[in-house]
């Protein structure tokens, strides 16, 4: 008995987080609570089903067949909701005639298992309510013979005893014969009950609630059978249980549509979104067409970018382009890459003595070649070595015992570690630290370093990167670098930012991961002339902010549909039935 007003919000709860899987729960909570389908006052009611299950039972008892334990406490107090007229309180043992636990571990071992031949039920073999066998878990017939009474009938509930609760299945004549693994058990049911009613009940959020918090074990959680059998239950009519087994299975189906649709709906934004950013990525881009498809990205940031693993890969995009030169068009009479090198190479030894920091090692000099370039980049462009551009600083910790190291945070200047920097967010945050002093940046490794410094973490979490707003240090998580042109400071870090999945790929060390001086110091950087760099600097700026933009309206969207998926559920449970199913929703 789901109310209008889910249907008429059913296109756009579709989308929440989890929607489908939800929503078959949310289907078997209104069915174990009378909300499905319509109560019919000619039913036979479920106290007189009660009666014809005991006459059974004792029927059963009578031929030499196991009887399941009774408990007489039906407390009406024992449910924590409210029955429809017609339903009866019981406990699951007053309704079932055998509780059969799986055979032990020494009884079957796993070198019984014979590819192949008789399949072993185990938990692992339930599977969305259906019963799939594992190849490599079956037995022979000699093994079989020998655990006869655990094999399964038609009609008989296997249901999971330890791990993930309330996974259970319908044995069919596809499955009778087949044999009940140690990890689960067997119910049996009187004729009088309806044992796919009963199979969803035990799938039901009700149930597996009750299972987890009765369910025994640390390492994984384990049911006896007097768990099961104490358990109490709402049993409806039997004509309700067959109604109730119908409308489940349509709107089972449903789900099942639904979540097809959704996967190819998915799946189309998945290739559309990468058939466009890999025409931006292409190293060998059609110049013809390669403008149209940048135009065309940029223009439909929004469109390309519905989840947040598509953000993540389109803020990648942008930096690859940029880093490459695609991202803005060159313009003859900015200059080229060598004036600007020229100049960098002038400034580097004022810069040292400037700001007193080492000297640049031998192994960092600017004038060893590179090798081979990464990537092709503009004729104005020009690669070489990271230490060309700037000095590559480590950093340390000052002893913590000696007060005189540290002053009150604002008062001194800013201490990083890697912990106040982010991913892909340029900036660092103060966490409540004490800055250091002169006197403690004196009695450390630590460098005090000039704004504009471009920070790198070079020990886990590698590649985080921002741009020094003040004079600041760093403790020994961090390769920076000082720029010796400080209006670099921005391309550079874009760069970083860009490079940092490979420089993490190629850091050393067993304990854990960290990048050498020396490593830092040969990364390739694409230097463009100093117009085209702030020119690139504000495009990526503006894109990256349109992604922000559009990854805070999808999280809130999906806050939304979240938020309306929840109040439609809960108003759906409490409202009180009164009608059935009366037409479908829409399929997104």
């Amino acid at each position: 008995m789901i109310p209008d007003c889910l249907y008429t919000h059913f296109d756009r709860i579709a989308d929440s987080p989890n929607a489908v899987p939800r929503l078959r729960r949310f289907i078997l909570d209104l069915a174990v609570r009378g909300k499905l389908v319509p109560q019919d006052p000619n039913d036979e009611p479920a106290a007189e089903l009660l009666i014809r299950i005991a006459l059974e039972k004792d029927r059963l008892s009578n031929t030499g067949r196991k009887r399941a334990r009774q408990y007489t406490d039906l407390s009406p107090n024992s449910l924590s909701y409210e029955l429809p007229s017609g339903w009866s309180v019981a406990k699951f043992a007053d309704i079932i005639t055998e509780l059969q636990t799986g055979p032990f571990g020494s009884s079957l071992h796993r070198s019984d298992y014979d590819l192949g031949k008789t399949p072993v039920i185990n938990p692992a073999s339930m599977q969305e309510g259906k019963i799939v066998p594992i190849d490599k878990m079956a037995v022979a017939s000699n093994t079989l013979d020998r655990l006869a009474k655990y094999k399964l009938e038609v009609g008989d509930i296997v249901m999971a005893r330890r791990g993930e609760m309330g996974r259970c299945a319908v044995v069919s004549e596809q499955e009778s014969g087949w044999l009940c693994g140690t990890g689960s058990l067997i119910i049996r049911l009187p004729k009088c009950v309806n044992e796919s009613y009963l199979a969803m009940l035990m799938r039901s959020p009700f149930v597996r609630k009750y299972l987890d918090e009765c369910a025994v074990g640390a390492t994984m959680q384990n049911l006896n059978q007097s768990i099961l059998l104490k358990m109490s239950i709402g049993l409806p009519p039997l004509a309700e249980q067959h109604r109730i087994v119908v409308k489940v299975g349509e709107l089972m189906s449903l789900c099942d549509r639904l979540k097809d649709t959704r996967e190819k709906r998915e799946a189309a934004r998945t290739r559309f979104v990468t058939t466009s950013l890999a025409r931006l990525r292409d190293p060998e881009p059609d110049p013809s067409t390669f403008h149209a498809h940048v135009v065309f990205a940029v223009n439909n940031l929004d469109r390309l970018t519905t989840r947040t693993d598509q953000i993540k890969a389109l803020r990648r995009t942008i930096l690859d382009l940029a880093v490459r030169g695609k991202l803005v068009p060159q313009d003859p009479n900015e200059g080229t890459a060598s004036a600007l090198l020229n100049r960098i190479a002038e400034q580097k030894m004022q810069m040292v003595e400037k700001w007193k920091i080492r000297k640049p090692r031998e192994y960092e000099g600017s004038e060893t070649p590179i090798p081979i370039a990464p990537f092709a980049i503009p004729s104005c462009w020009q690669w070489v070595r990271l230490d060309a551009v700037g000095t590559i600083v480590g950093g340390g910790t000052p002893d913590a015992s000696d007060s005189k190291n540290f002053a009150d945070t604002g008062t001194g200047f800013p201490w990083l570690t890697p912990a106040d920097l982010g991913r892909n967010s340029q900036s660092y945050i103060s966490r409540g630290r004490r800055d250091l002093t002169e006197q403690g940046i004196h009695a450390s490794s630590a460098t005090l370093m000039p704004t504009g410094t471009v920070l790198f973490t070079s020990r886990a979490p590698i590649g985080y990167v921002a741009v020094a707003a003040n004079p600041i240090s760093t403790n020994q998580g961090f390769k920076s670098l000082v720029p010796y042109e400080m209006e670099c400071s921005r391309f550079i870090a874009i760069v970083l930012t860009a490079f940092g999945p490979r420089i993490d790929e190629s850091a050393s060390g067993t304990t854990f991961k960290e990048v050498s001086g020396r490593r830092m110091a040969g990364i390739p950087c694409p230097v463009p002339p100093l117009a085209e760099q702030h020119r690139i600097v504000a495009k990526v700026d503006e894109l990256v902010a349109l992604c922000d933009r559009v990854e805070i309206s999808a999280s809130a969207c999906h806050d939304l549909r979240y938020q309306l998926l929840n109040s439609l559920l809960h108003e759906a449970i409490h409202s009180a039935p009164t009608t059935g199913l009366t037409r479908r929703p829409v399929l997104p």
